[in-house]
């Protein structure tokens, strides 16, 4: 299915259609490329980055192979078409690259009463070769609020944090609970960016910003192998004074693709509230219990 060009709507610089259900509302992008650049509750604003001339905008797939390389954004790159789109649900095929042989695929749905969208990142391998990835689901905010995740269920022996080779474990913006990991990501980070990640069963990482939470949550894969040390959530902050972002970023275990399979991995995005955020207590520990209460 490709819809006639009067079917499709814009936002921005981007064409695609809107998903909308009496609760939330999203729109779909398939030019210049496949994204979800706004998802947000009905009468209320939507944190995802939209505004900037990168690609590291809305909701986007990538991958790991088990590094990031040049190579691992380029099949989200690729311009899109509708090849299923109804009221609350609308999936896209981007064109394959030629350079990894890998195609782009999006399946989104809307809750039709909740404020939750669930995406579906896939990437085929369209090429003749089989290929060892990890499908990354990554979403862009803008430097404003918060993010917390959770260092996982207590019957974990362990916490892991993983460090990248930029980063300032002194940084002055994170903040260490007991319970979770949290990041102010307004300060200025010292080194200019943060990466850090953790190995987490519980699964999600939450943006916190105006009385309002979008939690992102991806299952986690006992045994699986995840790549970048082992994080099956890391989180960015990069804080360029013109084009500053920050990214929650979920990663699938390695998989090897068979020429033809397609590797995919379920993200749910989920809208919570505070009455008040300051009711919700200390950060990130109070906070962290205040969410688990909501996704119980």
């Amino acid at each position: 299915m490709r819809p006639e060009s009067s079917a499709l709507d814009t936002l921005d610089r981007f064409t695609g259609a809107w998903l909308r259900s009496t609760v939330a509302e999203a729109f779909i992008s398939i030019l210049p490329y496949p994204r979800v650049m706004l998802f947000r509750p009905s009468g209320g604003s939507s944190p995802l980055r939209l505004e900037s001339p990168h690609p590291y905008v809305g909701i986007r797939t990538w991958f790991l192979d088990p590094e990031q390389t040049e190579r691992s954004t380029l099949p989200a790159d690729q311009p899109a078409w509708f090849n299923r789109l109804e009221p609350l649900i609308a999936c896209v095929e981007a064109e394959v690259d030629p350079v990894t042989g890998l195609q782009n695929l999006l399946e989104v749905t809307l809750d039709p009463a909740q404020a939750l969208m669930t995406v579906r990142h896939g990437l085929r391998n369209a090429g003749i070769t089989a290929q060892t990835i990890s499908v990354w689901a990554i979403a862009a905010f803008t430097r404003q609020g918060r993010i917390l995740a959770p260092w996982g269920p207590d019957r974990m022996p362990l916490r892991r944090l993983t460090w990248y080779p930029f980063d300032n474990p002194l940084e002055p913006g994170l903040l260490y609970g007991k319970r979770a990991l949290g990041i102010e990501l307004e300060p200025p980070v010292t080194t200019h960016f943060l990466k850090v990640g953790v190995l987490t069963e519980s699964g999600w990482g939450a943006h916190l910003h105006n009385e309002q939470a979008l939690v992102i949550t991806s299952p986690y894969v006992s045994g699986g192998r995840y790549p970048e040390g082992g994080s099956n959530l890391t989180f960015y902050n990069n804080s360029h004074p013109v084009d500053g972002f920050s990214e929650i970023e979920h990663v699938a275990p390695q998989h090897t693709l068979a020429p033809g399979e397609t590797g995919w991995l379920d993200v749910t995005y989920r809208f919570m509230s505070f009455a008040q955020e300051q009711e919700a207590g200390e950060f990130p520990d109070d906070y962290h219990i205040a969410i688990e209460q909501q996704l119980i």
